[in-house]
């Protein structure tokens, strides 16, 4: 008995290994998750489609996509990096929107907490460009209480179905919301982010509800909104809840012909139904009518990575391959046939951009050579009190970051932006709304600059470093000498390369200084005669 055993044991070692790496197969294939390639996410509607993939095959870096019509051809304009992709990525026309959930510590609800990013065209490199420039927007989170059933993005801002935990596996009747802030979610629940908050839309008594709802807007404002239900898990009736722009709520019932719903989508002023056979995997397609379903077209070969969306007024389907590339095609509505497979390309630097870069590189050279090459003649001698010398380079630059920095600091608490984006130079080019920060930055600076040297002859930042201003024959400077030095001085703040000036002028004056008549001076202590 005992060595039967023994060989019992022997034998499950040695199966140990190949049992156990035929179950990381089959759960890798149970969970259809390749070990060399990621899944992607799509969000599109209107002319703009929105792409979350592997930024290289092997990399666990994600990188955000975008995509216009205006592209002329199947291009991908990398947006963003990512840390991680979102558990709900949605979007409308140019804005897209990101959600993660994180689970609380009794995991009995959710910190869902939001963000969102736009694309802006930019007409001199004829681009769309990110804003914010360089990072996600903060949205308020979506209060955590309830199942959250589905999001989707709407012409008036992001939508969210949410429904009472304890109702999430069946059917229920919705009456009118509680407030969107109420610790525990007592009946459903349909928000909109919008004026920089979740505003509670209300919903018609007996409307059908379940975990298998899905939402969508509708028409080409996006205004409307649609909520279609599943009646049972046989998937052979649903009901379609539909409300206009002004507020109206109308319903019918939809047969489903027993297959599973896979996505609801609006195209254009229609709804799109896409369902999943339950015998081979083949997706339905067919557009949503109060008489039935209108079927358009199957979509066979399963694909394991792949998705499908809206764009510019068509359903697109797109899938994955082995290598990493991303393809589509798109369907025919008329007659229901699908064109050819096209690879998507990231798309390169744009001519505009590239002319964009020449010119102000050569703007910038230009500046710095006649800086360098021309020698600034002096229009008067310099006459400077026997106790003040000129304040040097080193001391005159920090004296300019401080003050700077408080005209930044106020930038950053008036107009609600990032320190970040304090450092984003027009010079840079990209949209207007990128280019604001540092500008106002500069224009609050000269406001405020102006104003000190008008009333003290100094500034904060050359108070600190113990600097001020006088003429260039050592009197007191006029109030038109104040304001011609420091209009120059605007101007070096957004031509920095002339400030290399200084560097050649004895006396330490820069091009504000020479137009201006002035010197910045210093205190110096007088030896003691005993």
């Amino acid at each position: 008995m005992r060595l039967f055993i023994t060989m019992i044991e022997i034998m499950l070692q040695r199966l140990s290994i190949p049992v156990a790496f035929l179950l990381i197969i089959l759960t890798d294939v149970a969970s259809g998750q390749s070990t060399d390639l990621q899944n992607f996410k799509v969000a599109a509607s209107g002319h703009h489609l929105w792409i979350i993939k592997q930024e290289k095959l092997g990399s666990d870096q994600q990188h955000l996509y975008h995509h216009t019509s205006e592209m002329g051809g199947a291009y991908l304009s990398p947006f963003m990096p990512l840390l991680e992709a979102p558990d709900r990525f949605f979007s409308w026309e140019s804005r897209v929107w990101q959600m993660y959930s994180l689970p609380s510590k009794d995991r009995r609800d959710y910190r869902r907490d939001v963000y969102s990013v736009e694309a802006i065209w930019h007409e001199p490199t004829g681009e769309y460009r990110p804003s914010p420039l360089d990072h996600l927007k903060n949205q308020p989170s979506l209060p955590s209480v309830g199942r959250l059933i589905d999001v989707c993005g709407s012409g008036e801002g992001a939508l969210a179905l949410l429904i009472p935990e304890q109702h999430a596996d069946v059917s229920i009747s919705g009456r009118p919301g509680s407030p969107p802030d109420q610790p525990i979610l007592e009946s459903p629940q349909l928000l909109r982010l919008r004026g920089g908050k979740w505003n509670h839309i209300e919903l018609p008594e007996g409307i059908p509800l379940s975990e298998g709802s899905s939402l969508c807007a509708v028409g080409l404002d996006g205004q409307g909104i649609s909520i279609l239900t599943p009646g049972d898990s046989f998937n052979r009736m649903a009901t379609v809840s539909r409300r206009t722009a002004e507020g109206n709520w109308s319903r019918f019932d939809l047969d489903l012909g027993g297959q599973k719903i896979v996505e609801v989508l609006p195209v254009g002023n229609q709804i799109a139904l896409i369902q999943e056979h339950d015998h081979n995997g083949d997706w339905i397609v067919s557009f949503i009518r109060q008489s039935g379903r209108l079927h358009i077209a199957t979509l066979p070969d399963p694909h394991r990575h792949r998705a499908i969306a809206s764009f510019d007024g068509r359903l697109r389907h797109f899938k994955l391959k082995k290598d990493g590339t991303l393809s589509w095609q798109h369907l025919d509505p008329f007659t229901g046939t699908m064109s050819e497979w096209e690879d998507f390309q990231v798309q390169s630097l744009s001519q505009r951009a590239i002319w964009q870069t020449v010119v102000f590189s050569g703007l910038v050279l230009l500046a710095l050579f006649l800086a360098l090459a021309l020698k600034p003649q002096d229009s008067e001698p310099i006459r400077l009190p026997s106790d003040c010398s000129p304040l040097p380079i080193g001391l005159r630059g920090t004296g300019l970051l401080i003050d700077l920095a408080i005209g930044g600091f106020l930038v950053t608490l008036i107009f609600d932006v990032q320190f970040s984006d304090l450092l984003h130079h027009p010079l840079l080019g990209g949209t207007l709304e990128s280019m604001f920060p540092y500008t106002a930055m500069a224009l609050l600076t000269f406001a405020i600059s102006l104003l000190g040297e008008l009333l003290t002859r100094t500034t904060l930042g050359k108070a600190v470093l113990g600097g001020r201003v006088i003429s260039s024959d050592g009197r007191q400077p006029t109030v038109k000498q104040i304001l011609v030095r420091n209009l120059y001085k605007l101007a070096l703040l957004f031509i920095p390369p002339i400030g290399v000036l200084m560097f050649r002028n004895p006396n330490l004056q820069g091009i504000p200084e020479l137009k201006s008549n002035t010197m910045i001076v210093q205190e110096i202590e007088k030896p003691d005669e005993t």
